[in-house]
């Protein structure tokens, strides 16, 4: 097998370009503010990469969504967003 066909890892950027638009989109549409939407995609896209190996690449959508999920919630205890009313 050559250093070529060996499959490729993607790296912080392609994984970045891959989720974020569906993350955001995510988060916007939980906490009705566009720029809590941008705070909580740049916090779980990090903590996703902080995660590294632990995370398998088939699920890392999942991982992301569920991280936005559980940080809204605290971003209103922490009293950084406001709660959203419809």
């Amino acid at each position: 097998m050559e250093m070529d066909d060996a499959p490729r890892i993607p790296g912080f950027a392609d994984l970045y370009r891959e989720h974020a638009r569906a993350v955001y989109r995510f988060a916007l549409a939980l906490a009705g503010d566009g720029a809590l939407a941008e705070d909580l995609t740049a916090e779980a896209i990090l903590r996703m990469w902080q995660a590294g190996e632990r995370v398998r690449l088939a699920t890392v959508r999942a991982y992301l969504l569920a991280i936005v999920r559980n940080l809204y919630p605290h971003e209103l205890r922490v009293g950084l967003a406001a709660p959203r009313r419809l």
